[in-house]
């Protein structure tokens, strides 16, 4: 066995994955707060920290709107008069900035401490 730390970067890591994820698999009628409670008890398990369900949804959300900036259907792009996108790049960067700030939230507010593990 070794040891391994489990360190925030780690923690944020499989938070990002795994919302990632559960965003790419939004059904179409949208989560119902069950489902949520279920993937944030998962998220508890896996970084070992209370997950918070209402905190997941600005993460959430986020993943939402960064595939809809890579489908070129997101609200807020804008088109320059060639017809042309003129802010996709600077849109996906604040979107970036918003999900690191709700990955940053759910480590604080669920009081996650680095901490050791044994992996096989």
């Amino acid at each position: 066995m070794t040891d391994l730390h489990f360190t925030k970067a780690h923690a944020a890591a499989v938070l990002r994955y795994e919302i990632g994820t559960f965003a790419e698999e939004t059904p179409l009628h949208g989560y119902t707060e069950a489902e949520y409670q279920t993937f944030a008890r998962r998220l508890s398990y896996l970084i070992d920290a209370d997950v918070h369900w209402i905190t997941i949804e600005d993460a959430w959300q986020a993943f939402i709107d960064l595939f809809a900036v890579a489908n070129c259907t997101h609200e807020d792009i804008n088109l320059n008069r060639s017809g042309s996108i003129d802010n996709r790049t600077e849109l996906a960067e604040r979107i970036e900035d918003n999900l690191a700030d709700s990955l940053r939230y759910i480590l604080e507010r669920g009081h996650f401490a680095p901490h050791w593990e044994l992996a096989a």
